[in-house]
């Protein structure tokens, strides 16, 4: 320690540097660190958590291989009846965002679900109040958590308290811990199967996520073909079509493929990659940047190195030094970059919608400084020991150790740091590129100034009424409703053709008021809108768009009839075809689309009416908020605009582009910094050469294109390396898009030009004052 603060007072500037960058390197790898650790601990706190399995069905839609995580109540029914190897099943069902009433108060839920009566004893969410075994063992009880129990009961006690639910009474039996928060379940709410649910059967609804515990030493293998086997008995579609059963582990599902109907807590394990592989390279540039100093700093302390190798100090001894001085830095870095970590993980945890925290009673945590401090004193301090323990003796001593030029290993450390910036740049740029790209590109139907109010399924006969009265203010210009906004598939039938009754189509069912077409602009291309026929008569003719035709293999489509789950269901006349719309995001494409006349009794998951406004947006919303309430004073008037939830469809592409903003500032700021003092020591060793070239007529600037002259070779080198990496990269991200911004060559190049300036600039200073010194007292000093 002694040396590390007689060093550092010698080189304040040099040692201030080195902590900054490596602070910087061990605050990101700290951050990156926790989360990537919470990403992997998802559902292990679980008992006989590596026993439980997931059911996935898997199947073919249109052509597409696809991974659903739910199926039909009676598969976990028929499968722990028939199959000895599974000890115990549970089922959940999660609902969407929900009001619940107590006594004349009413309070949005926004995760509830809905599961069989083990679920308490089938996994491992602690209860506050209530036994797991009989919590909710009759279908009018409920078990609520513990910061739901504060929103709905303030300062009482909730046991026995009643609540209300899709018009039915429970008793609250039990009060749960909030569900941690590395549990790909969430709940704030807890049901059992109660109403229609607790009645479903093959063919009605399929949203119930099957669980299964299996018995010690179970063969999942030859149990997903016992469950393969009673899928495709439940369902005559399924044989037809050959689904099949996996069964996918408890730990594995937060970073499992995700499906879109996926209602579980995921994460990507390609962003998890990426994110781990740029904090480790932020680490690693930091302990490059300190090393590269240190080194070029060398000069300074030779004379110090000299003198302990002629008392006898061997290189052994002289290697172990420097390690003890850089461990002195990697402390204080250690230090700062916990204080800095704990400032940004606010900032983080919102762009990442995760919750990581530095929780200093965990071991964990001590482990992890522990080892991120040993390899960041070894990979920071072994180049510089190597190298600086060579010197040699006599120059050293005699005082006339300039050190020597800059190494091809340096160079090689500098090219590194440059190539991995380079990288950065083009990245974040062509990400923020394409994100703006997607959300500018045309749709297919318009989202501007459009307000969306889910009526929670309180529409129906109110509607038309409603409508005309709304239609006479000024700031209102159209309304209209679907069983579900755009975004969401919250019902899929399967069809066939007269012809063929054996291949069957799945596609998306839209049930929509007869506007719907006109208010967003969508185009008619073949036939005609049927739906403003009267309700009974529009039940049986359809509307379908571009892709539904291509998908039926349906040349004239206009009166072709189609048959909804085979002959179940009455025939559908398709009578007109609409242009294809993105009504999703751009990750996916477009799916077949069947729209029919919504309809006072229609079997929806809940009515949404769309607003299409103008003038003053302030004054529409109070008028419709006053209209809302006197027409369903039961439903919350919750209102979205529709252009925004569109953009935070991409969301995640968004905060996965800052999260990458930030690393590459931190790592142009390292590279910045390491380049700047590199450029001061370099042009300090060549005051005597430079001196003597302006002595013989070198001018200010000929000087400034010798001094520069290599840091920027440097950087072009940089790069040509990463230009390609670059490139290849950025096309297969955008392979995950339906449509895709252009990778323009100038982009390319502007970013080089960039980065030869943003290095220019930082040499330049120096290059300018060693060059512009008097000759006479540059070689009279040396």
């Amino acid at each position: 320690m002694k040396q590390f603060i007689r060093n550092f007072s010698k080189q304040k500037t040099v040692g201030i540097l080195n902590i900054c960058s490596l602070s910087l390197g061990i605050m990101v790898s700290l951050i990156i660190g926790l989360w990537t650790v919470q990403n992997l601990q998802f559902d292990n706190f679980h008992k006989n958590g590596d026993r439980i399995y997931r059911s996935i069905l898997d199947i073919k839609f249109n052509d597409v291989d696809r991974h659903l995580t739910s199926t039909f109540k009676p598969f976990g029914e028929e499968a722990i009846a028939q199959l000895p190897n599974i000890e115990a099943m549970c089922r959940v069902v999660h609902n969407e965002e929900s009001e619940i009433w107590v006594g004349n108060q009413v309070s949005t839920i926004g995760r509830v679900l809905v599961v069989d009566n083990n679920f308490f004893s089938f996994f491992t969410f602690p209860l506050i109040e209530g036994n797991p075994v009989n919590v909710i063992d009759t279908p009018d009880k409920v078990v609520i958590s513990k910061t739901t129990a504060n929103l709905l009961f303030p300062g009482k006690d909730p046991i026995g308290e009643t609540i209300r639910y899709k018009n039915q009474d429970f008793k609250v039996s039990g009060m749960m811990k909030d569900f941690p928060r590395n549990s790909h379940i969430q709940a704030d709410i807890v049901f059992p199967m109660f109403g229609h649910l607790a009645e479903n059967k093959w063919g009605w609804s399929d949203i119930f996520c099957t669980y299964f515990l299996l018995r010690e030493n179970t063969d999942t293998l030859q149990l997903t073909k016992g469950l393969t086997t009673i899928i495709r008995n439940g369902l005559d579609w399924f044989k037809l079509n050959k689904a099949t059963v996996s069964l996918q582990p408890l730990e594995d599902i937060h970073l499992g493929e995700k499906d879109k109907f996926e209602n579980a807590v995921t994460e990507s394990k390609s962003l998890i990659i990426v994110f781990t592989a740029t904090a480790f390279i932020i680490l690693i540039l930091s302990c490059i940047n300190f090393a590269n100093l240190f080194v070029s700093t060398s000069f300074i302390r030779a004379r110090s190195i000299g003198i302990k190798k002629s008392q006898g100090a061997n290189k052994s001894k002289l290697i172990k030094e420097f390690y003890a001085e850089t461990s002195g830095y990697v402390f204080i870095a250690i230090f700062i970059g916990i204080m800095l970590a704990h400032l940004v993980l606010p900032v983080f945890n919102q762009f990442t919608t995760s919750s990581v925290e530095i929780d200093f009673s965990s071991p964990q945590l001590y482990l992890y400084i522990v080892l991120l401090f040993i390899f960041t004193t070894l990979l920071a301090g072994s180049f510089p020991a190597i190298y600086m323990t060579k010197f040699n003796i006599i120059e050293t001593l005699s005082g006339k150790f300039r050190g020597k030029r800059i190494s091809l290993l340096q160079k090689t450390l500098i090219v590194i740091q440059f190539t991995a910036s380079i990288i950065l740049l083009m990245s974040v740029t062509f990400i923020y590129k394409q994100i703006d790209f997607l959300i500018n590109h045309d749709l297919g139907f318009n989202i501007e100034h459009i307000i969306t109010v889910n009526s929670r399924d309180e529409f129906g006969k109110n509607f038309n009424s409603f409508r005309s009265e709304m239609m006479q203010e000024t700031a209102i210009t159209d309304i209209t409703m679907k069983n579900s906004l755009p975004t969401d598939w919250v019902q899929g039938w399967t069809y066939s053709l007269p012809e063929n009754l054996e291949k069957q189509y799945n596609a998306e069912v839209c049930r929509i008021e007869p506007n719907y077409f006109d208010f967003f602009g969508m185009k008619i291309i073949e036939g005609e809108n049927p739906l403003y026929l009267g309700a009974a008569d529009s039940l049986n003719i359809c509307v379908v768009n571009e892709t539904a035709v291509k998908i039926f293999g349906l040349t004239d489509p206009v009166g072709k009839i189609i048959l909804p789950n085979g002959l179940s269901k009455s025939p559908i006349t398709i009578a007109g075809v609409v242009k294809d719309a993105q009504t999703r995001s751009f990750h996916s494409p477009i799916d077949a689309q069947v729209y029919i006349r919504l309809t006072a009794k229609s079997n929806s998951v809940g009515k949404v009416l769309f607003f299409k406004i103008k003038g003053d947006p302030e004054k529409a919303l109070k008028k419709i908020e006053q209209k809302w309430k006197a027409t369903v004073p039961l439903v919350p008037f919750e209102y979205h605009y529709l252009d925004n939830i569109y953009r935070n469809l991409y969301k995640s592409d968004l905060n996965s582009g800052k999260v990458l903003l930030f690393a590459m500032i931190i790592t142009i700021i390292i590279t910045v910094a390491g380049l700047f003092a590199m450029a001061y020591y370099s042009t300090q060793r060549r005051i005597k050469e430079i001196g003597l070239r302006k002595v013989n007529g070198a001018t200010t600037l000929d000087l400034m294109k010798l001094l520069n002259r290599d840091f920027i070779v440097w950087v072009i080198i940089a790069f040509i390396i990463a230009l390609p990496i670059s490139y290849f990269s950025l096309q297969e991200w955008l392979d995950d898009y339906i449509v895709k911004t252009d990778l323009d060559w100038w982009v390319f190049a502007l970013i080089g030009i960039l980065i030869i300036l943003i290095a220019l600039v930082t040499v330049s200073y120096q290059t300018w004052k060693v060059a512009t010194t008097n000759p006479v007292k540059a070689l009279k000093n040396d």
